[in-house]
């Protein structure tokens, strides 16, 4: 049990309920369902390829097929940030590329054919069209825009480009071209505050994550 470890786990690494984990993982253990409490970074199980997370309330992990091999490359790219950027911060700059996608995924869905298009064939996959009725989760969703969330958080968590984003035009133009590499979108220029990144950028970039 986490709460017996001497010296006492960082607690802020960990989600605040237990969930299903990896069910290889878990078939050697008898006597029923094993549930786990899970750190945040750890949203797939790379070994066996199963989606870990974020958990929707007892939601079973999800396997990950040959499409989806972006996946487990992307947690291994979150573990890098961990061990450069700590916890506290790679948590806040995955959570927020993960809003980052959403709102281009929902929002504008027009101006953001790439990713759009990337986004919603995960999801197709994840979610075969005609079954949402019993396979939907939001975990799911989630999974559909883990390797762009990861990749915004390289830039998000990283000081010197938080520095860019809020510094003169020609330095917000060095990362808003390391953005649009980043989500397949060469030539990307925000409009205006209504894009949820330029929105970032003014509102956000230069406040520490903590």
């Amino acid at each position: 049990m986490p709460e017996l470890r001497r010296p006492e786990p960082d607690w802020q690494a960990w989600r605040h309920q237990p969930q299903p984990r990896c069910p290889r993982c878990d078939a050697r253990h008898d006597g029923g369902p094993v549930t786990r409490l899970l750190p945040h970074h750890r949203y797939i199980c790379t070994r066996h390829r199963y989606w870990i997370g974020p958990p929707d309330a007892g939601q079973p992990a999800s396997p990950l097929g040959p499409g989806l091999a972006r996946l487990v490359q992307a947690q291994w790219r979150h573990l890098r940030l961990l061990r450069r950027y700590g916890t506290a911060v790679t948590y806040d700059a995955v959570l927020t590329g993960f809003l980052i996608c959403g709102h281009l995924w929902t929002d504008w869905p027009g101006e953001w054919t790439g990713p759009w298009q990337q986004w919603t064939r995960r999801a197709e996959v994840l979610i075969p069209p005609g079954s949402e009725s019993s396979q939907f989760s939001a975990a799911r969703i989630f999974a559909a825009a883990y390797p762009e969330a990861v990749a915004l958080a390289s830039l998000i968590a990283s000081p010197a480009w938080r520095s860019l984003a809020a510094g003169d035009p020609a330095q917000q133009q060095q990362f808003i071209t390391a953005i649009g590499q980043r989500l397949g979108r060469p030539g990307y220029q925000p409009t205006d505050t209504a894009d949820p990144i330029a929105h970032w950028m003014k509102y956000d970039s230069w406040r520490p994550l903590t």
